[in-house]
Parts: C-alpha cells; sequence; structure tokens
C-alpha cells in the first residue's frame, strides 16, 4: 500500500466504503464483464448489494470489539485443519522449520488459523530476503 493511493482514499466518505460499494463501482467501471464474478466477499459487483449482506455487515459494524475477538477464536478452533502446503512436510521444502526469524515476534506452533499463518510465512520470507 502506497500513500500515494491510500491517502487520496481519506477523502472518500465512509457510507461509500461500507460493504464495498466504491470497490465495486471502481470493477464496474474497469470491466462490467469482470463485476459479474463472484467476489470472496460473497456477492457480485454487477448487481445492487443484496439486502441481507448489507445488514449483517451492519451487525457486525456494531458488535463490540471484544466479542468480535472471541468469536473469531471461535470460527479458529473450529477451523478444519491446515491445507497441505501450510503441512510441515510441505513447509520443509521452502523453510529451515528449526530457525524461524518471526519466532522473535510471534510462535508459528501457535497459529491455528490457516491464513493468519500463511501471512506469517510471507513475513518469513520476506525476513530471510533481508538477511
Amino acid at each position: 500500500m502506497e500513500s500515494r493511493f491510500v491517502y487520496p482514499s481519506f477523502d472518500i466518505p465512509i457510507q461509500y466504503k461500507y460493504c464495498g460499494r466504491v470497490h465495486a463501482a471502481l470493477i464496474r467501471k474497469a470491466s462490467p464483464s469482470l463485476a459479474r464474478y463472484q467476489s470472496d466477499y460473497g456477492i457480485n459487483f454487477a448487481d445492487p448489494i443484496p439486502a441481507a449482506y448489507r445488514a449483517k455487515q451492519l451487525l457486525h459494524r456494531h458488535i463490540p470489539l471484544a466479542l468480535r475477538l472471541l468469536a473469531r477464536r471461535r470460527r479458529a478452533r473450529k477451523a478444519a485443519g491446515k491445507p497441505y502446503y501450510l503441512g510441515d512436510d510441505y513447509l520443509a521444502s521452502a523453510f529451515e522449520l528449526n530457525s524461524k526469524a518471526i519466532e522473535e515476534f510471534v510462535d508459528p506452533g501457535e497459529i491455528n488459523d490457516p491464513e493468519v499463518l500463511s501471512r506469517a510465512l510471507s513475513v518469513e520470507l520476506f525476513l530471510k530476503h533481508l538477511r
């Protein structure tokens, strides 16, 4: 994220950022056919944002932070294991599993969420590249 792209976004009113309205408009303008595909948000950007999705996002914004953290922890516990590419055998081919640079900051063995672990290992690769 570069400041020349981030700072101008501060002028966009927050109501246009909710539910990805600006994101959707940009994608529709760039490529209407691309906007028809299902996004990671579970909606496409070609159609109006469904009322159920907007209601869910509205409720989520008003949940106290402590409850969000508890819900995230609960979802992480329910997650069905790690994908194959985060298994020890696969990781051994890319990393020295005995010495990780990120261990100074986090304990990779305590990370249960595959997405968070993937991000931590990306930082590991970056830190190794700097040395």
